[in-house]
């Protein structure tokens, strides 16, 4: 690595300094792939240098004229500034980077660059702005090589989120007819998973436990260590529907070594919740809240407010568990300003069902039961029967304690 330090290119945008400063723009972005390329697995390095290295990106991009540095560099950041949560610095630069591969017509850097964007949004909550992005790199699969895959199951997973079951399922099997054809194993297996995600707002556990599981033979068979991770938190979820809690954190105490192994700090937070909940089933609430509150230091970091209003969720439940209602007021209040920013009905149903338990615990019987029934709507609408089944449930149990 260079020892001079990347120097700084925020000149005018005048012809002469092009061309002076090109050779310096090639050489910043040399060092900023030379350093990602050294310290891949240290985010908070990259953190520290996340503004020479948006400069070395804006440098090349907008003086040094070298455009397959400058998509190379984009490509190659985009990971690392995702994983440090940098997504209001980063994006305009992936946006300017995808104008020069459509106006060069880069086909195998304009897909990978849609397919980026695409997950920034999805990794905010945009799920519906996420939508055209990935649509667009659905139309340039034959130029995605191994990568082919990846636009529509994350088009399938935006569509989960939004609540839409019917349409995610539309597109994987379709998708998976593709992979068939092709003989491609690696990417049936991918599909396996994420169909077996669906069989989950049916409530259909044990179809999921079968289908994960198999799902997690075929990522350990293809050593995929992603696929593996993904199963593995899923099947730590679907075993603690079941009642299986200790299937349920063995699981996940896999899962959560792998995500410490490849310093994935968002998968560290998603599989802390997780276990977090597994302990406020089984009645461990100490653990639960250790877990819950250092997901939730995970996630404000990031600022990846989805996964951060789950972890808000669960500990409104956790202290409403304990009794402490002001400090769950608080947790919710937080989860409810998020849900309502990101204007999503399935995010808001989450948050009026934990809402319905505080109110409930809280003797509120009137309010609760307004709740449930405002959750129920909105779950059914969805086609989440799984969870409307427990807002029914929370509902009819409500009455039969207290008639109205």
């Amino acid at each position: 690595m260079p020892a001079e330090p990347v120097p700084d290119f925020h000149l005018p945008d005048q012809a002469f300094i092009r061309a002076a400063f090109a050779e310096k723009a090639r050489r910043a972005g040399g060092w900023a792939l030379e350093f990602t390329q050294a310290h891949a697995n240290q985010t908070h390095q990259v953190m520290y240098k996340a503004s020479s290295l948006l400069q070395a990106l804006s440098s090349t991009i907008v003086y040094g004229g070298d455009l397959p540095l400058a998509l190379q560099l984009a490509l190659q950041l985009n990971p690392h500034m995702q994983s440090a949560g940098l997504w209001a610095e980063w994006e305009p630069y992936l946006e300017k980077a995808l104008e020069l591969a459509r106006a060069n017509e880069r086909q195998p850097d304009e897909f990978h660059l849609l397919l980026a964007l695409g997950d920034a949004r999805a990794l905010r909550g945009e799920w519906q702005a996420a939508l055209p992005y990935l649509q667009a790199a659905m139309r340039l699969e034959a130029t995605g090589g191994s990568d082919w895959l990846l636009p529509f199951t994350r088009y399938a997973e935006c569509l989960l989120s939004l609540g839409r079951p019917p349409e995610a399922e539309s597109i994987l099997q379709n998708t998976m007819q593709k992979a068939i054809q092709h003989s491609d194993a690696h990417a049936q297996m991918i599909l396996l998973g994420q169909l077996a995600r669906l069989a989950q707002p049916r409530g259909d556990w044990a179809q999921a436990a079968a289908q994960h599981e198999e799902a997690l033979r075929l990522a350990r068979q293809l050593s995929d260590a992603n696929q593996v991770l993904s199963n593995l938190n899923f099947l730590g979820v679907v075993y603690r529907e079941l009642g299986q809690m200790q299937r349920a954190l063995a699981c996940l105490s896999e899962a959560l070594k792998l995500c410490q192994q490849f310093n994935n700090r968002s998968g560290v937070g998603v599989v802390l919740v997780n276990t977090g909940r597994v302990h406020l089933a089984s009645g461990d609430l100490p653990q639960a809240q250790t877990d819950l509150q250092a997901a939730l230091g995970v996630h404000r970091s990031l600022g990846n407010r989805p996964k951060l209003l789950q972890a808000l969720l669960s500990l409104g439940e956790l202290y409403t568990q304990l009794g402490h209602f002001e400090q769950a007021q608080e947790y919710l209040d937080e989860a409810s300003q998020i849900a309502d920013l990101s204007a999503n009905p399935l995010l808001q149903a989450h948050t009026l069902l934990a809402l319905g338990h505080l109110q409930r615990a809280r003797g509120e019987t009137h309010n609760a039961r307004q709740t449930y029934h405002r959750c129920q709507v909105l779950y059914l609408e969805l086609g989440q029967t799984y969870l409307a089944s427990q807002a029914i449930q929370r509902l009819q149990q409500l009455n039969e304690d207290s008639p109205p």
